[in-house]
């Protein structure tokens, strides 16, 4: 005979209890999204307020980019002549390196310029008398000589551009041109066995290191690229002249008198060629 189950009776908490329980529950959760809240809100206010200095030390700026300074830059480049002693002139290439190269091979310097007339050159000199050692030599070995005035690139260069790199221009341009009469007073001593030769082959070697350091620690700005190139290899060329004639005054080889000869030629051609071509940039 089963036993009749019993019903179940429900706990009924007091309504009051039951009110302070989900206000409790409440406050809790507020103040959870509150703290939540709150530290979003710091984070950002963190974020927006600048990194405050050291106490004692002022707060540092952010550095704003420089905008290089356009202007108007002169280089001055004075008048002078140097006399070009010429073996040939040739329309044909070939003749005239066959011709440099014999007298490379007899001990003489010897450069060929560019076309389209191909000119055989060994040597510049500041007067035609200082030129006239060389020529002796040379027509005693056979050839025609001749000598003439050559006028350098001269004036006032004008350009316009970013102030700074122009700036450093100008000081190479203009310091590769002194380089270049100094060189030239030097190849009068040697070729009429003045004195001085070492001392004065050292002091260009110095100034042709220094030209070269110049031009490198700067950077081309927009444009100038090309010219920066063409300037840096002319500063180049001036060191190995100034080396080679420091080693031939100093063992007086025919190897650097031809090296440093030729080498000579080629930068005063090719530095008036640049000198020309910079006043039409």
């Amino acid at each position: 005979m089963r036993t009749p189950k019993r019903p179940r009776r429900r706990v009924r908490l007091p309504a009051a209890l039951s009110l302070a329980g989900m206000a409790i529950l409440a406050v809790l959760v507020g103040y959870v999204l509150g703290q939540v809240l709150l530290n979003a809100v710091l984070g950002r206010a963190e974020e927006e307020v600048p990194a405050q200095a050291p106490s004692g030390e002022p707060a540092q700026t952010p550095a704003t980019p420089s905008t290089p300074t356009t202007a108007r830059v002169d280089v001055m480049l004075p008048s002078f002549a140097l006399y070009r002693v010429q073996l040939g002139a040739f329309s044909n290439r070939d003749n005239a390196q066959n011709l440099a190269a014999d007298a490379q091979a007899r001990g003489f310097p010897a450069y060929v310029t560019p076309g389209p007339l191909y000119r055989v050159v060994v040597g510049y000199f500041s007067s035609k008398a200082a030129s006239e050692p060389l020529v002796s030599r040379l027509e005693k070995q056979g050839y025609e000589v001749y000598v003439g005035a050559t006028e350098l690139a001269s004036g006032v260069i004008s350009l316009q551009g970013d102030k700074e790199y122009l700036q450093a221009l100008k000081s190479v341009v203009e310091g590769l041109s002194a380089f270049v009469r100094d060189q030239a007073a030097w190849w009068d001593a040697y070729w009429s066995h003045g004195s001085g030769l070492t001392e004065g082959a050292r002091k260009l070697v110095e100034d042709a290191r220094g030209i070269n350091q110049e031009i490198l620690s700067v950077t081309a700005s927009a444009g100038w690229t090309g010219t920066q190139e063409e300037l840096a290899s002319l500063a180049q060329l001036a060191v190995q002249v100034a080396v080679e004639i420091e080693a031939l005054a100093a063992q007086r080889s025919t190897q650097h008198l031809v090296m440093g000869g030729s080498a000579f030629v080629e930068l005063v051609e090719k530095l008036n060629a640049f000198c020309m071509s910079l006043a039409e940039h």
